[in-house]
């Protein structure tokens, strides 16, 4: 079966096999008139050679199949749920949630193949963004909650973290290394975040705002 924007392709085949395999999307990609960027698959041998680690090594042929179609393949180890490309939770604020949510990015660039100095900063910038919603953002208020995203594709760790507050305008935050600002704590969070990721997107929400941070992987760290 192939499920491409909720749309679902059957195909019955005898094997298993890379020919079965590379049939059926042909014909599932000819019936639902293309194909997903990204395509998600659980280890199965004509797709995945092995793992090393955590790193899926995939069939060259397989690859060369997906690029012909300008697809990525995503390896996900079946029974192993920690695994998982996505996860998101809803949190209180308090600085409990702002520990989990760093210890979760943590587990996540530690999964996505980050090296033993990048992933700290990567743990530091998303502590940061979490203290901001939880502080600056919701302002502890126990009726509000925050909302805590982790993904990972091919080429990024992606992760949002989204408040209830009234919303922030980035422009306005003070430059922490102005001399006027240096004794200032004020925009130091924000200030880590943009040194720390490769990407940082604000969004508001009317009310709350959203923050988007990526960080790029190497084509080691995403095992194409």
């Amino acid at each position: 079966m192939l499920v491409v924007s909720k749309r679902k392709y059957f195909g019955l085949y005898e094997s298993n096999d890379l020919h079965a395999l590379m049939d059926g999307h042909d014909r599932a990609f000819a019936r639902l008139e293309g194909c997903a960027h990204q395509t998600k698959y659980d280890s199965q041998k004509p797709v995945v050679l092995r793992w090393e680690g955590q790193q899926p090594i995939y069939n060259p042929r397989f690859l060369a199949f997906s690029s012909h179609y300008e697809f990525r393949p995503l390896a996900v180890r079946r029974g192993h749920p920690n695994d998982k490309p996505r996860i998101s939770f809803t949190l209180d604020s308090t600085l409990d949630s702002v520990n989990k949510i760093e210890q979760t990015a943590e587990q996540y660039a530690q999964r996505a193949g980050f090296d033993e100095d990048t992933i700290p900063h990567i743990a530091m910038a998303v502590r940061e963004a979490a203290v901001n919603a939880v502080l600056h953002g919701n302002a502890y208020d126990v009726n509000k909650h925050i909302t805590a995203s982790f993904e990972t594709t091919s080429d990024d760790l992606v992760i949002r973290i989204v408040d209830q507050g009234p919303g922030l305008d980035p422009s306005t935050l003070p430059d922490p290394l102005a001399p006027e600002n240096i004794l200032r704590g004020s925009g130091r969070g924000i200030f880590l975040i943009r040194a720390f990721m490769d990407e940082v997107n604000f969004r508001q929400l009317h009310p709350g705002t959203e923050l988007t941070l990526i960080k790029h992987r190497t084509p080691a760290q995403s095992g194409t």
